[in-house]
């Protein structure tokens, strides 16, 4: 084998080898995106999509193409590759809603207030953003918390409303049962109370004829006394 060809095979397999290597260098970057994006607060949109505070609409989507190119399921191997790429779509979807992104802008202002005032000593520029970013978490996390406590509190208020209901609507079928029950029986009623009737009449009559019919003798020396023959 010749020199030449000796170096354009050693060349073709430098060149697969780079290209793996760069194939597997890529994945690994899939992966370790995957992962942050997984684990990233997921009240906190800025961190997933890793823009600044006081971003805008062109910087959110800029970021959102970036990462979703790496991320994207139909390219990164991680397992759970589809749920970061829906949890990236969400916190793009968020941004760009204006009156949304105003609100968290405001909460991030207000976190970092609240550190001023704690904060006794002013500190480090780096350390403090990371602080405001914990402070910012904390107060979404207390919000979310009470908005899950209050819809929870309204949910039991509506089951026991219905409850409430279900069991009013219930006695009062229940009252209309027995009304149709007691309505539907009434000729059996009124017939069997005649008959009734007409069993006792009769049984007077009879007592009564018996009494007429049964002749008497009286005792000569007391004559209160009546003795049936």
């Amino acid at each position: 084998m010749s020199s030449t060809t000796r170096t354009k095979n050693s060349t073709a397999q430098d060149r697969e080898l780079d290209l793996y290597f760069k194939q597997q260098v890529t994945q690994v970057s899939r992966h370790n995106e995957v992962e942050r994006i997984l684990n990233a607060p997921k009240l906190d949109p800025f961190s997933i999509l890793l823009v600044p505070d006081d971003c805008d609409e062109k910087q959110i989507k800029n970021a959102y193409k970036k990462i979703s190119i790496l991320i994207h399921p139909d390219k990164a191997t991680h397992p759970k590759a589809r749920d970061a790429f829906e949890k990236l779509k969400a916190a793009q979807d968020e941004l760009l809603n204006e009156k949304q992104r105003k609100w968290l802008q405001n909460m991030l202002n207000d976190a970092r207030q609240l550190l001023k005032s704690e904060s006794p000593t002013e500190l480090a520029s780096k350390d403090f953003e990371v602080a405001v970013r914990n402070k910012f978490r904390e107060l979404l996390i207390e919000l979310e918390w009470n908005r899950r406590k209050k819809a929870r509190i309204a949910q039991e208020q509506q089951l026991a409303e219905a409850g409430k209901k279900e069991a009013e609507a219930k006695k009062l079928t229940e009252q209309k049962n027995l009304q149709k029950e007691w309505e539907d029986t009434r000729d059996s009623r009124v017939n069997s109370w005649r008959s009734f009737q007409n069993n006792a009449s009769s049984k007077t009559k009879k007592r009564l004829k018996t009494k007429t019919s049964t002749n008497y003798t009286q005792d000569p020396d007391r004559p209160y006394i009546k003795r049936k023959l």
